[in-house]
């Protein structure tokens, strides 16, 4: 099946949006000519393609750029964006070159077999890149193997930067669309990590709140990295802890972030200083304005200690557009501080340059987690926002929400949204297992006594037709929706999605209820009832004292195994030799493993084809 959300269509020049930036001028290098199928494909050699690799943590505008052959064919006139450390496809005369892929764009031209010098340029006529020769790749046998660049930092004239793909696919042996099998991390440069044999996941137990850990073979990932409590640093010294217990104490880079919303429990939180009136000051104590230097802030906690005091460098950090969409009033008004101090910092010079913040958008495209034996572990976003693939402008208020909007600046509205609702929803997979991971993700409309209200956007995305067909009826791992409130993993959410494993991040003696009975029983209803499968609680949650009261409130075999081991726990949640709960995956994607409490053996599955 055509991966149609892998690469998305690309758009011409944009505004900025968010924290995301389009770049409008290049440096020579920041976009790589990456792999080339000079040779074609095993189905015809006239099934020539091309890849550019996009080298910074910057959206690039291609518009008027060029690639072209020094002899004057294949000339091709370049448009749209590259995203990220994202790639562009270009496959010659129509797009069943590479079927597994949408081409970016199509080009006409034959490459000559023999050599071919490729100069990529952009609107200024600046040479950007550039190859030389057909230094690897072949046609034998009626097998195709393209030409990958190893280092895409390096020269492209540099012969010993080139080999011959590795990894298989439709058309033969290369990787387009995705990381080179011959990749180097670009750098020169060991970055620490003793990175795992295949993809695993690992919900982080920090208590009453959200830290779930993504690791592959060449990538870390960090979804979300709140704290319990205000005044500490604890949790986010313990996903470090987590990190380095699992893949090395020298292991420092996180190559993306992605925070679902700005609430202490999913991002920690920054406490700014202010004058007398209320207002942030900047670095020589005028009052803070986007863009200026912020005073240092008093204390950090949250991504903020883990970027900034424990040292973790991060490659690209996901946010919601919080700029555009924005529920939360000025704290003069009754808003939040940490979403104020949080935008305000990533508008700083500091802030963009530890965080290196851009704006999530649907799709696959943003987030490159390599591959495992040649499969693509892909991560592709299905709600930001409140918007989904099929609803890409938001889900309608009038269907889904009682008419109430969600979308942008409602810091007007007498009872504005929830933050929560706008958050980040992705699902993670290798070959059939798929992960679900959403933040606190709403399946309720109810306007809560604290002055806000929820919106139901789980059933907006439970409906969505692209995401039924992708994902619906077999979900491998749900992370549980808002710690298990009752305002959300809603009947229709759990019954689109009817996972096989589900785990609820959850705090000891938290003062919301969480877990929630109902939602609990729900749960356990599909996972355990319908599926057979196992739920999993990080912490004993609001009310449990012994093993039996995670169970279901009637089918009393049905229980949640607390990870921890403890009811409820007597230490705090950064306890050491508590990970929380890790799933392995076979590197063909057919199964996974589930740890739980230390006590207790793993259990295995198979995925659901």
């Amino acid at each position: 099946m055509k991966h149609a959300v892998f690469l998305f269509p690309l758009i011409g020049l944009t505004a900025v949006v968010g924290s995301s930036r389009i770049a409008l001028a290049a440096d020579p290098g920041d976009v790589a000519i990456n792999e080339i199928a000079w040779m074609g494909t095993t189905s015809s050699t006239a099934d020539e393609w091309v890849e550019l690799r996009n080298n910074t943590q910057t959206t690039i505008n291609l518009s008027g750029w060029s690639l072209e052959a020094t002899d004057g064919t294949p000339v091709i006139a370049l448009s749209g964006t590259i995203p990220p450390y994202g790639y562009v496809l270009l496959e010659r005369t129509d797009d069943t070159s590479v079927p597994e892929v949408t081409a970016h764009q199509i080009y006409t031209g034959a490459m000559e077999n023999g050599s071919e010098v490729l100069e990529l340029r952009d609107d200024t006529n600046t040479l950007i890149d550039e190859v030389d020769d057909w230094h690897a790749g072949f046609n034998a046998s009626g097998v195709s193997v393209s030409m990958e660049r190893v280092d895409p930092l390096s020269s492209g004239t540099d012969s010993a930067n080139w080999a011959d793909a590795l990894d298989t696919y439709s058309g033969g042996s290369g990787t387009p669309g995705a990381v080179n099998s011959n990749y180097s991390d670009g750098t020169g440069v060991d970055d620490g990590c003793d990175y795992p044999e295949s993809l695993e996941i690992t919900a982080i137990n920090i208590g009453q709140g959200d830290a779930t850990l993504i690791a592959t073979p060449t990538r870390l990932l960090l979804a979300d990295a709140g704290e319990s409590y205000w005044n500490s640093h604890n949790d986010a010294a313990k996903v470090a802890d987590v990190i380095a217990d699992k893949y090395g104490v020298s292991c420092d880079t996180l190559d993306y972030v992605i925070i679902s919303h700005l609430h202490l429990d999913h991002i920690g939180y920054i406490t700014a200083e202010e004058n007398e009136d209320g207002d942030l000051l900047n670095s020589t104590g005028g009052v803070f304005v986007e863009g200026q230097s912020l005073m240092d802030p008093a204390f950090l906690a949250g991504f903020a200690y883990l970027v900034e005091e424990e040292g973790f460098v991060v490659g690209q950090t996901l946010f919601r557009d919080y700029v555009t969409h924005n529920p939360n009033p000025d704290p003069s008004e009754g808003g939040s501080k940490t979403y104020r101090n949080w935008r305000a910092y990533l508008a700083s010079p500091e802030g963009e340059a530890s965080f290196n913040p851009t704006t999530a958008a649907l799709g696959s495209h943003q987030v490159d987690l390599g591959t495992v034996d040649g499969v693509p572990v892909e991560l592709d976003i299905v709600l930001v926002d409140g918007a989904t693939p099929a609803n890409q402008n938001g889900c309608n208020p009038a269907t889904y929400f009682d008419g109430y909007p969600l979308r942008g600046d409602r810091t007007g509205d007498s009872v504005p949204p929830s933050e929560n609702d706008l958050s980040v929803a992705f699902i993670v997979s290798l070959g059939a297992f798929q992960a679900f991971v959403g933040g606190d993700t709403s399946g309720e409309n109810y306007a809560s006594g604290w002055g806000y209200r929820y919106h139901d956007t789980e059933t907006c995305l439970a409906e969505d037709s692209i995401v039924q067909d992708a994902y619906g009826g077999h979900l491998e791992v749900l992370r549980v929706n808002h710690h298990g409130s009752s305002h959300s993993t809603n009947q229709t959410f759990v019954d689109t999605f009817s996972p096989l494993v589900a785990i609820f991040s959850v705090g000891d003696n938290n003062s919301f209820d969480h877990v929630d009975t109902e939602v609990l029983d729900r749960v356990l209803d599909v996972v355990v009832g319908d599926n057979s499968g196992s739920v999993y609680l990080t912490e004993s949650g609001a009310g449990v004292t012994q093993a039996s009261d995670a169970c279901h409130t009637s089918e009393i075999l049905w229980c949640a195994e607390v990870a921890d081991g403890e009811y409820p726990s007597s230490t705090e949640s950064n306890e050491a030799g508590d990970p929380g709960v890790t799933i392995v995956v076979h590197p063909s994607g057919g199964s996974f493993s589930v740890q739980g409490n230390p006590g207790i053996a793993a259990v295995t599955y198979p995925s659901i084809e």
